[in-house]
């Protein structure tokens, strides 16, 4: 995903895998680069403290601004289509 000298960044938490993946796929949508990180983990061993931190989305550090600003716009049904 990230070149050597760009930094990641954990842009949001989920504690269900579902709404991770719709997230990324949306992110993946637009040519934005994510990963998911400690969705094994957190789905194998819910009760397990290291599944404490669910499953988080990273992207590039220079990304986030843009992430952020996709992720709190509003959409509405009729705009799809």
């Amino acid at each position: 995903m990230a070149s050597s000298d760009s930094k990641l960044v954990v842009i949001r938490r989920f504690n269900r895998s579902g709404e991770a993946h719709v997230v990324k796929s949306l992110l993946d949508s637009f040519g934005l680069e994510t990963e998911l990180r400690g969705e094994e983990s957190a789905t194998l061993f819910p009760d397990n403290p290291i599944s404490d931190f669910g499953i988080e989305l990273i992207a590039r550090a220079e990304d986030a601004a843009k992430i952020d600003a996709l992720l709190a716009a509003k959409f509405d049904k009729n705009d799809v289509g």
